[in-house]
């Protein structure tokens, strides 16, 4: 007869002002959940600041009002429908906000002026780069359609057409801003399980390494643009690998490139991303950085084909193509690609 297995839990006394940190960011995460269940949306909006007056806006300290902070209106533009959990492998929401620098006369655009700050096309880098923050999805086919609806259709965009739409790792101009580096930011909404305190050790531990052998393959297969990866962390500690963040029991991954520039490539690299997600210990066992090879990349996908309605068309529609059809042109212009 089998010995019984016996669980140890280990106790951790933390000191007083370790557990009020805590117990202020349960408060907080717990505030910022009622409003989040209350709008039916995540991630779309700062919660670090709410408006006082139409284009104000001030801080907010503990305690956390509770009155609803209202987002500046938007444009309302279709929504794709999600697809239904049961096609899926993931139980998790996946979400992103993808990097890209507007270009006129080899000088990037600053939008500063034209654009809100936040929202689901706004800018960061000082009014340098414009980022988009498309509704989460728990499908990355979802997702690519919801970028696809902002690229095309979103009014603070469609006035750009004369310009070129850049992404990629870098984009090195002319004018005020001469260098930019660009990223294509995933967010998976999986919860830590760990107290607040020391959630992105928990990330680091599972997750975090087997997004950035993902990661890897894409670069050195070249799906993500290989040198420009390069240098954009040899020009400072930007796409590092392992660079994540983390808060509200999600991860924020971040060592990718903005795979903005293909919907092909959007596709893959978001769905191989969720898949990291899903399950690390098979991407890290599959994915061997001995042997990085097209082949094996092909070899993870297919683990997931019968469980994951996006695997499948990865597999059928994008791997299908071979490595030399889907070799990364960050070149390209994102608004002529995603017609």
């Amino acid at each position: 007869m089998p010995e019984p297995t016996v669980q140890i839990r280990q106790v951790i006394e933390f000191p007083e002002e370790i557990q009020q940190e805590i117990r202020q960011a349960q408060a907080k995460w717990e505030w910022r959940q009622e409003q989040r269940n209350q709008r039916g949306n995540s991630w779309q909006y700062s919660w670090e600041y709410a408006p006082t007056v139409p284009g104000s806006f001030v801080p907010v300290t503990p305690p956390w009002p509770s009155p609803v902070a209202v987002a500046i209106p938007e444009p309302t533009l279709p929504m794709e429908p999600d697809m239904p959990a049961t096609k899926l492998a993931n139980t998790f929401l996946v979400g992103c906000d993808p990097e890209m620098v507007l270009v006129k006369n080899g000088a990037i655009v600053n939008v500063a002026n034209d654009m809100r700050h936040e929202g689901e096309v706004g800018w960061d880098h000082g009014g340098y780069v414009v980022e988009l923050r498309p509704k989460p999805a728990k499908s990355t086919f979802t997702l690519t359609k919801r970028i696809h609806t902002l690229l095309k259709e979103h009014p603070k965009l469609v006035k750009y057409e004369s310009e070129k739409w850049k992404s990629g790792a870098v984009f090195n101009g002319t004018g005020g801003r001469q260098q930019v580096t660009l990223g294509g930011h995933v967010h998976l909404d999986i919860p830590s399980r760990i107290p607040h305190n020391s959630n992105r050790f928990y990330y680091e531990a599972y997750y975090t390494p087997a997004l950035d052998r993902v990661t890897k393959y894409f670069e050195e297969l070249d799906l993500l643009p290989k040198m420009e990866s390069y240098q954009r962390r040899e020009n400072g500690d930007y796409g590092m690998f392992g660079d994540v963040r983390t808060n509200d029991n999600r991860l924020e991954y971040r060592t990718m490139a903005s795979w903005r520039f293909d919907p092909e490539t959007t596709f893959l690299c978001l769905t191989g991303a969720k898949l990291a997600g899903v399950d690390p210990e098979l991407t890290l066992d599959t994915l061997k950085l001995k042997n990085i090879c097209f082949s094996n990349l092909e070899e993870w996908f297919q683990a997931f084909k019968t469980k994951d309605a996006d695997a499948q068309r990865v597999c059928e529609e994008v791997l299908s193509k071979g490595q030399k059809g889907l070799v990364a042109d960050p070149e390209k212009d994102v608004k002529e690609v995603w017609k």
